[in-house]
């Protein structure tokens, strides 16, 4: 059975961790605010789905919509999710949107496989 890097990572990371510093998003980044879900891995992992909001932190969801909290930032267009696993450090997942802003790719380092997580109206966790 396979899970998402992402909640792999903040289940391992233990508690949702505050957000100290979290700071507002470039408004010119306002298109990544809202509820992705995985719509395709050609790992077959799991189906997840992130909650990016306004203030510079997003929620991971489980499989039974459990929430952890971390922040993200966007540097030269990618989407940097930064989770720190305690006594650990910090791990960084890199996303690439496409040119339209609808896709967002996470290419795993560790099997060079590609997913792709794209924003839905009536998500499986975390819509409003």
């Amino acid at each position: 059975m396979h899970t998402s890097p992402i909640f792999v990572l903040a289940l391992l990371a233990g508690i949702a961790l505050p957000c100290q510093g979290a700071k507002s998003q470039d408004p010119s980044s306002n298109w990544i605010l809202g509820v992705w879900e995985k719509t395709q891995d050609d790992d077959h992992s799991r189906a997840d789905t992130l909650k990016f909001l306004s203030n510079g932190t997003f929620v991971a969801y489980g499989p039974r919509c459990e929430e952890k909290v971390f922040p993200y930032h966007i540097h030269a267009g990618n989407i940097y999710l930064d989770i720190e696993i305690p006594g650990k450090g910090p791990v960084a997942l890199v996303y690439r949107p496409n040119q339209a802003h609808t896709a967002l790719t996470f290419t795993s380092p560790r099997t060079m496989n590609n997913a792709v997580y794209e924003r839905v109206v009536h998500p499986t966790c975390g819509g409003d």
